[in-house]
């Protein structure tokens, strides 16, 4: 969408043609911006790249390993 920005707080956006919002992993609902990262809830905000800001933060955190025990 018109509006969208690309890059902010010096992390990439992960912009979406397919989001109404514009962004990925970020839906308008109940008056607020809700983000949802491979299935689990970031949290709620009050604009669409306050919500992108904290999308993006979540993917560029390193994930998480599991190592079996030797």
């Amino acid at each position: 969408p018109a509006g969208t920005v690309g890059q902010s707080e010096g992390l990439q956006l992960h912009v979406s043609a397919h989001s109404s919002t514009g962004y990925k992993g970020v839906a308008f609902k109940k008056g607020r911006y809700t983000v949802l990262h491979r299935g689990t809830y970031v949290g709620t905000f009050g604009t669409a790249v306050e919500a992108a800001v904290a999308y993006a933060r979540r993917v560029a955190q390193p994930a998480a390993h599991v190592h079996a025990p030797s």
